[in-house]
């Protein structure tokens, strides 16, 4: 079975993909790639499987590689984590594709994970034998590996305190320690 389209016919190529996730944070790390999905059959049988040497390049440069997974789908990965928050243009040379497709959009721009820290957990507890003694236990869950030690200058925990009838903008300090996983 043969497979043509007529002679000189220019059919448009579609390309989707989703913005690389972040990296999970357990060792090796290892980065998402980005996956360029064609709606239709768009490298060589040759090339399947095989790096791509030339004909495609990311903006900001990103030291990776280039695959063909199939005849539809090009992924690139990088070799370290991607930069967070940051926006690409993935560009296709002139003849990056067969002569009888063209594809419908000139580049194709993507963005990588923001950073993001959120209150995964809070509990607060009492002491039953000694009342006085209360402790409060916070659980903060990053997208991103943090500095442990610059993320613990940021953090203050503290209760508002009155001045007169009206609470104020001081607040009373709690001591408080880290630990991490």
């Amino acid at each position: 079975l043969t497979l043509t389209h007529p002679a000189g016919s220019i059919l448009d190529l579609e390309v989707s993909w989703d913005n690389p996730g972040p990296t999970p944070l357990q060792r090796p790390l290892r980065p998402e790639p980005l996956r360029l999905r064609f709606d239709r059959s768009s490298a060589p049988l040759s090339l399947v499987g095989r790096p791509v040497a030339e004909g495609v390049s990311l903006h900001p440069k990103t030291p990776g590689e280039w695959r063909w997974e199939s005849d539809t789908q090009l992924t690139f990965t990088p070799l370290e984590d991607w930069a967070i928050g940051q926006e690409y243009d993935v560009r296709f040379a002139e003849g990056f594709f067969p002569e009888h497709l063209r594809l419908t959009r000139r580049f194709v721009r993507f963005h990588t994970a923001p950073f993001t820290a959120r209150l995964a957990g809070g509990e607060f507890y009492q002491d039953p034998r000694a009342p006085r003694v209360k402790k409060a236990v916070w659980t903060v869950a990053f997208s991103h590996p943090v500095d442990s030690t610059a993320f613990a200058k940021y953090v203050f925990v503290g209760a508002p305190t009155p001045r007169g009838r009206w609470f104020g903008s001081g607040a009373r300090a709690f001591p408080f320690t880290f630990e991490y996983d």
